[in-house]
């Protein structure tokens, strides 16, 4: 049986050849063991981390090697650890940081890859860093300049549409053709200006402006009341629709947070769900109490289960939550796709060839009111079957003795 020393020396052996590659390239690579240890380590890992490659080499990399993430306290060393299970390969969160040899943050993307040898055996793990701090530079330009844009187009849609409610208001006094063109021309109005309002927050969002209120709000409300301004198109789509229907109401739905703003979250998640649903299908809305583990067990199969590990891991959240379900019975999304389901502007491609309109930005826009209010949100998917979206939450201190 081979021992550890003399699986070392073979994964350094056939590392060999690969020197002066690692040495060309601007990308920090570590090279562990099964362990953890640090074999081979390229001379990029001194221009981004501080350390010389020999000062890493024989070390376990948790030694050396720190990622915070983007509130900059949520140590993110525990992806090692599941890096070290050999099980799949694993890109660190956006947002996160390398803590540098002399303490500073360096915004990077980190990647980490199981590694095999040629009789398929796992072997150890490679470590890939890369300084994102140009990328960023050029994403702040961006948004920059989109907000400067969807603030300019805000003001002019805006009184486009008081003009036409105004003019509607002596409807009696024009043609039928012409109010049936007022009602296109209102209708345009406001889908334009909803898609420069999504513009608006976008930037916010990325530019980290954008503050919710923290106030008691009571979930069960406010989806209901989106329930029924929905109900008209659920109809006019013969979907059924059901809000929390199947709760206890011992399932305390309050807790802190931005009214208007989760008005938007379950506003998005309804009219997904009824706009890419199948004839005659289905929405329901519940919610429960749920503890960590179920919690993790329900995302570990999904491309965003190390989020809401990360979430878990988080000594300050407590271990029961508020998860609520947003089930439907309609396209569902691409397996391929499922990756860049919260990605700025994603369409999924059955959406696109059935002529579903849409902006793409809601996702985005919802992840980031959920994780900014303490949450996280997660799902599970199968084309033509349906999707469930899972939205988890703390729940205040005063409700969880009760849980």
């Amino acid at each position: 049986m081979e021992t550890a020393e003399h699986k070392t020396y073979q994964i350094l052996e056939n590392l060999t050849h690969l020197v002066p590659v690692l040495a060309s390239i601007h990308e920090a690579v570590i090279v562990t063991n099964t362990a953890g240890v640090v074999l081979l380590a390229n001379a990029a890992i001194e221009l981004i981390t501080g350390y010389m490659p020999d000062e890493l080499v024989s070390k376990h990399i948790e030694e050396s090697i720190r990622f915070v993430g983007k509130n900059q306290s949520t140590d993110l060393s525990w992806y090692f650890r599941e890096s070290l299970t050999g099980d799949r390969s694993i890109k660190l969160p956006e947002g996160t940081s390398l803590v540098q040899l002399r303490g500073g943050l360096l915004p990077v993307d980190a990647t980490t890859t199981p590694l095999y040898d040629e009789t398929g055996e796992w072997i150890g793990m490679v470590l890939v860093i890369r300084d994102i701090r140009s990328e960023i530079k050029v994403r702040k330009r961006q948004y920059e300049f989109l907000s400067f844009v969807s603030h300019q187009l805000r003001q002019p849609f805006g009184t486009i549409r008081w003009g036409i409610e105004l003019i509607q208001t002596e409807k009696n006094r024009l043609s039928l053709e012409h109010q049936e063109m007022l009602e296109d021309l209102l209708k345009l109005s406001i889908r334009f200006t909803n898609f420069v309002n999504e513009l608006v927050d976008v930037a916010r969002f990325e530019e980290g402006r954008l503050k919710l209120k923290q106030e008691e709000i009571d979930l069960r409300e406010i989806a209901r009341e989106v329930g029924n301004e929905v109900k008209g198109l659920a109809v006019s789509q013969n979907i059924s629709v059901a809000v929390f229907e199947n709760t206890p109401t011992e399932v305390s739905m309050k807790i802190l947070g931005d009214s208007a703003r989760f008005h938007d979250v379950f506003q998005n998640l309804l009219v997904n769900a009824i706009r890419y649903n199948n004839p005659r299908g289905s929405v329901e809305i519940d919610a429960r109490y749920a503890l960590g583990a179920e919690i993790r067990n329900l995302a570990k199969k999904t491309e965003h289960s190390l989020g809401i590990e990360d979430f878990l891991q988080n000594s300050e959240v407590q271990d029961k939550h508020l998860l609520i379900s947003v089930v439907d019975t309609g396209l569902g999304i691409p397996e391929d796709q499922q990756a860049d389901m919260f990605n700025n502007f994603f369409r999924g491609r059955n959406v696109e060839q059935k002529g579903i309109t849409g902006t793409g930005l809601g996702l985005f826009i919802i992840k980031n009111i959920i994780e900014t209010s303490g949450g996280r949100i997660f799902f599970t998917s199968k084309e033509n079957v349906g999707t469930t979206f899972y939205v988890v939450l703390p729940i205040p201190s005063d409700h969880s003795q009760n849980v």
